[in-house]
């Protein structure tokens, strides 16, 4: 797993910023599904951890949450809003019917977006794209694709000394 080095100066306040992350259905099965779509990442006890140390690179408190069960989800997004500044969630499974999960994220009223590893939107015959076509719910057109050195054995990108 990749530690990344304290980014000082990268943000300039003090505030705790506490973001949520959390993994849909067949994501608990990371580290057996599709190299081509989904990568090389062994597990998603790997990628969580992932998330957490460059969270805490950038001074970020984060915390994962997956369940392959809906209800769940729901469960932990209302359970966490009061303490959640942001949501990034992989639907995963969800991507089409989440329409209950997308409810719940916008009663929060926190930020939210939603990421995915494969190319939902590209034809199953390219690259990282499912057999299927996809038409996400949560937030239709505008959704995050997790970039390919994510994804890849190279190493992560250094970070930023300072944002503008």
């Amino acid at each position: 797993m990749v530690n990344f080095p304290p980014a000082p100066g990268f943000r300039t306040s003090k505030r705790d910023h506490r973001i949520v992350i959390i993994d849909g259905p067949n994501m608990t099965n990371l580290g057996a599904r599709n190299k081509r779509v989904y990568g090389a990442i062994a597990s998603l006890n790997d990628l969580q951890n992932f998330c957490k140390n460059f969270g805490a690179a950038l001074g970020v408190t984060v915390t994962t949450f997956a369940s392959n069960h809906e209800g769940a989800i729901l469960e932990f997004i209302h359970e966490s809003a009061e303490s959640a500044d942001a949501y990034v969630i992989n639907p995963a499974g969800l991507t089409e019917y989440g329409v209950a999960t997308k409810h719940a994220l916008t009663e929060t009223g926190r930020p939210f977006v939603e990421v995915h590893f494969a190319n939902i939107v590209a034809p199953p015959t390219a690259p990282r794209g499912l057999p299927v076509k996809r038409h996400p719910v949560l937030t239709p057109g505008r959704h995050l694709e997790l970039t390919p050195w994510f994804k890849s054995t190279s190493p992560a990108p250094s970070l930023p000394t300072s944002v503008e």
